[in-house]
């Protein structure tokens, strides 16, 4: 809730349709995954260097992140 210390433009949320199904998450998965490489890739353009990510989950997204 400090938009000084995590400005909104640093955060990137990812949403899932939270299916108790091992296909859905490994489905959403593929999705995080792909979504988190461009963010990696225009952040490398951008910056000359890769980000420093933190993942937070809550409930089935942690097993989404777990999957990566």
């Amino acid at each position: 809730s400090d938009p000084k210390q995590f400005p909104l433009e640093t955060l990137y949320m990812f949403g899932w349709t939270g299916a108790l199904d091992v296909q859905a998450r490994k489905d959403a998965t593929k999705i995080f995954f792909d979504s988190l490489v461009d963010i990696i890739q225009k952040h490398i353009r951008e910056h000359g260097c890769a980000p420093y990510l933190t993942i937070i989950t809550h409930s089935h997204g942690g097993n989404v992140a777990l999957y990566l």
